[in-house]
C-alpha cells in the first residue's frame, strides 16, 4: 500500500518546522544542537538520559524535554577549543516534540597550558589572608598548602580553577584550637592584558565530583594567638609605616617644647612625615593595633594631612614658624594662626617618661583662605 501524497507533504512540513512525532533520537538532537551552535561546532555529545518536566509559565503548564548535551567549539587559538555543557530543550505537545534551544549551563576552554604552581604560590603568599577570605578570621597558622594543577578548568582566558589542599590550625573555642586538612577549589583571576595573577579565592569543592574530604588532624591549647588575618594586616601596616619618611623624635622638657617641634615639622608641609610622627606619638589606647588608629585619631590624622597638602591654603601659609601661643598648661597648648582667626590645639600625656599626643586638632582660617585665593 502506497503512502498518500498529502501525508508525505504534511510530514515534510513538520520536519521543516522542526516538529517531530515522538521523542527525538541521538542523531536528531545532535543535528538540532549543531545547527544552533553554528559552523564552529565540531562535536555534539549526549551525556545523559533525557526526561520530561512540567513547568508553569505565564499562567500555562508547559512540558519540556531536556537531554544533557556537551558541545565542542573551535576558537581562534590553535589547539584550543571551547567545551560547553548544557541541555537540548524541546517543547512537548502530545507526541509532538519541537526543538526550542540549546541551554548552556557552563563552559570551559580545553588545550590551554596548566598554570605554573610556583607562580601561584608566590601570589598566594603575598596575600594577607592567603586567599582564605573570611576563614582567616579563625585560622591561627598555616602548616602547608598544596596546589594541584593537573586538571585545570579555564573558565575564560583570564580565569582558571584548580585543586588546592590546606592544612592549618584554627580556633575552635576560647581554650582550644584544632588542626584541619581541608580541600578547596582555588579560583584564580588575571586582569585583562596582564600576565600575573591579580585575585584568588577558595571555594568548597563540588562533593559530587570531588572525593576529597575534610580531616581533623589534632588539637592543642589556644593561648590567644593572633589570627592569620590579624598577622597579615599587621605585616601590611608595618610595610606602610616603614615606607614613610624618617622622623627622629626628640626629648621634650615641656608641652611647649613638644608643640614647637611639631609646628616646625608641620611647616615642612610633608604629609608623610606628619603621618609617621602622629603614628609614633599616638598612645596604644587610641589604636586598634600598632599602626592602625581608632576612628577619632584617624580623623585627626586625615585633617592634619589635608591641612598640609590642600590646593587652597596650607598650614605653612596660615601659621608662623615661631609659635604664637594662645593658652598653655602642663598637658595642653593652643596656638594662633597668622591673623588669629583660628587656632590649633594639642593635648599630651606622659607614660613612663614617654610623651604621647591624645589630641592634635589643626584648624585653618577661612578668611586667610579667601585672601590666598585673591
Amino acid at each position: 500500500m502506497k503512502t498518500p501524497l498529502f501525508y508525505l507533504v504534511f510530514l515534510s512540513a513538520l520536519l521543516a518546522s522542526g516538529v517531530l512525532s515522538g521523542q527525538p533520537g541521538v542523531s536528531q538532537i545532535q543535528a538540532d544542537v549543531k545547527k544552533e551552535m553554528g559552523g564552529n561546532c565540531i562535536e555534539v555529545k549526549i551525556t545523559g538520559k533525557g526526561g520530561i518536566t512540567k513547568e508553569f509559565e505565564n499562567g500555562v503548564w508547559i512540558q519540556y524535554h531536556r537531554t544533557p548535551v556537551n558541545t565542542i567549539l573551535r576558537t581562534e587559538m590553535a589547539g584550543v577549543t571551547r567545551l560547553m555543557k548544557g541541555a537540548a530543550v524541546y517543547t512537548v505537545n502530545g507526541n509532538k516534540y519541537h526543538f526550542k534551544k540549546y541551554n548552556t549551563a557552563s563552559g570551559e576552554y580545553l588545550g590551554l597550558k596548566s598554570p605554573d604552581v610556583a607562580e601561584i604560590k608566590k601570589f598566594i603568599s603575598s596575600l594577607p589572608d592567603l586567599a582564605l577570605g573570611s576563614r582567616a578570621n579563625q585560622i591561627i597558622d598555616i602548616v602547608s598548602y598544596d596546589i594541584d594543577n593537573s586538571l585545570p578548568v579555564w573558565h575564560t582566558f583570564q580565569s582558571v580553577s584548580i585543586k588546592a589542599t590546606y592544612v592549618y590550625w584554627q580556633k575552635k573555642s576560647d581554650f582550644e584550637q584544632e588542626q584541619m586538612r581541608v580541600p578547596f577549589e582555588l579560583r584564580l583571576y588575571k586582569k585583562d592584558g596582564q600576565n600575573s595573577w591579580s585575585e584568588a579565592s577558595l571555594m568548597t569543592p563540588d562533593a559530587a565530583s570531588d572525593p576529597r574530604k575534610i580531616e581533623k588532624l589534632g588539637t592543642k591549647k589556644y593561648n590567644g594567638e593572633k589570627t592569620l588575618l590579624e598577622k597579615g594586616m599587621q605585616k601590611i601596616n608595618d610595610q606602610k609605616f616603614n615606607s614613610l619618611p624618617e622622623v627622629s623624635i626628640p626629648q621634650y622638657t615641656s608641652t611647649k617644647d613638644m608643640a614647637m617641634w611639631i609646628n616646625k615639622l608641620l611647616m615642612e608641609g610633608d604629609a608623610g612625615k606628619a603621618e609617621k610622627m602622629f603614628l609614633m606619638l599616638t598612645p596604644a589606647s587610641k589604636k586598634q593595633c600598632r599602626y592602625v588608629l581608632h576612628p577619632f585619631a584617624a580623623g585627626l590624622l586625615d585633617k592634619i594631612k589635608t591641612a598640609l597638602t590642600n590646593n587652597y591654603s596650607t598650614y605653612k601659609q596660615q601659621y608662623c614658624s615661631t609659635l604664637m601661643i594662645k593658652e598653655s598648661s602642663a598637658n595642653s597648648i593652643e596656638w594662633w594662626n597668622k591673623d588669629k582667626t583660628k587656632f590649633s590645639r594639642m593635648v599630651v600625656q606622659q607614660d613612663a617618661g614617654t610623651w604621647y599626643i591624645t589630641d592634635l586638632s589643626i584648624n585653618l582660617g577661612s578668611h586667610l583662605m579667601q585672601e590666598m585665593q585673591k
